[in-house]
């Protein structure tokens, strides 16, 4: 273990830093990919919408992202999160950040045609709450 706390210490400056390296592709044709090395308490994911926000808070525009992999900041809990309401600060799924996620997916699920790919439901009150409060707690005090 300390010989790999001491190979990212080595390679902290290049955290978060995009290089494409190239990689054999699904057709044996070279492709080049985008790695990068994590910082410390962030993730990355796969991310569909970009919300833009001013200074304010205040809705700016939205953008679609495609297939472009996100770095974004973690706490200990929705780093390993599997169940429960464990939200990630800044930024995550519309079921944390969309206050009527649950109305939305019920309207969703009227508008499909029968026989046709159901979502699974998802049942979890609490998620917008839990997600604002953490959000609030970052801004005011700092602190995660």
């Amino acid at each position: 273990m300390s010989e790999l706390v001491d190979l990212y210490d080595r390679n902290q400056n290049k955290a978060g830093k995009v290089t494409n390296v190239k990689r054999r592709g699904k057709n044996g044709e070279t492709v080049l990919k985008p790695v990068f090395l994590l910082p410390i308490n962030h993730v990355s994911n796969y991310v569909e919408i970009e919300i833009k926000l001013n200074l304010d808070g205040d809705f700016v525009g939205a953008e679609v992202i495609n297939k472009e992999k996100t770095i974004m900041p973690v706490t200990i809990e929705s780093a390993a999160r599997t169940s429960g309401i464990r939200p990630r600060p800044v930024d995550d799924k519309f079921q944390y950040i969309a206050r009527d996620y649950n109305q939305l997916q019920e309207v969703l699920e009227a508008k499909r045609e029968p026989g046709e790919h159901k979502d699974k439901p998802y049942k979890q009150d609490g998620d917008f709450d839990e997600y604002l409060q953490q959000l609030t707690d970052f801004f005011e005090f700092g602190r995660l």
